[in-house]
């Protein structure tokens, strides 16, 4: 099931973001610099109440901050659950588990009162979160690497009712798991923001007739 991480999750959470970040930067990837994230501040979001996870046992297979507000990324902030920091343990990779969180996450939000889960995704990712329903809305840009890297911005609208996800937030998992180019922006319309953003960019292309705003 999906429950609050807690001070004792500090270092395991701090081992698998490492791990991570490790591997990315082997890859020649930036989105996650080696040490960005280390356990002192993992520590203080748990106390503030970020972290969730889903767990095999003791150990934890997924986490993922949770925030009731963005708006440094979301200058709209309108109500939405918003997604950061999604990890999935490198011994529990390849066996759909984030799908599950998001099967989890769509009840989570719609107890919650909640009509949209936001997140921002780098490019490589892009597939991987229109596959589970995500739609592009804008980029922003943090100008820290290169001119060109952007991240996407994505929301997924919550059914009113269930039915189209199957009701897991009570899921356990009895299963056994260990078996188992985009364009620069132009400008900063922020300016006492370090990021850069074209909400609704002109290069997502919607079918005719259909409109891709935000929803309430």
């Amino acid at each position: 099931m999906l429950t609050q991480c807690t001070l004792e999750d500090v270092q395991q959470l701090a081992r698998i973001r490492r791990e991570i970040e490790e591997s990315l930067a082997a890859e020649g990837i930036e989105q996650w610099p080696v040490g960005s994230m280390g356990a002192e501040q993992i520590e203080q979001l748990i106390r503030d109440g970020e972290w969730w996870a889903i767990r095999d046992g003791d150990d934890i297979a997924v986490a993922v901050r949770l925030l009731d507000s963005d708006p440094l990324l979301w200058p709209d902030n309108r109500k939405a659950l918003y997604l950061h920091s999604l990890m999935v343990n490198p011994e529990y990779g390849g066996r759909g588990l984030a799908r599950d969180l998001f099967e989890i996450l769509i009840d989570v939000a719609r107890e919650r009162g909640l009509k949209q889960i936001r997140l921002d995704c780098v490019p490589r990712l892009l597939p991987f979160y229109e596959k589970l329903g995500f739609i592009r809305t804008g980029f922003w840009h943090t100008w820290n690497t290169s001119e060109t890297e952007v991240s996407y911005l994505l929301y997924r609208p919550v059914p009113e009712e269930p039915g189209s996800t199957r009701n897991v937030l009570g899921l356990t998992i009895s299963r056994k798991l260990s078996d188992t180019p985009a364009p620069a922006p132009s400008g900063k319309p922020f300016p006492d923001s370090p990021f850069s953003y074209a909400l609704m960019d002109a290069d997502i292309q919607v079918p005719a007739g259909e409109t891709r705003e935000l929803e309430d």
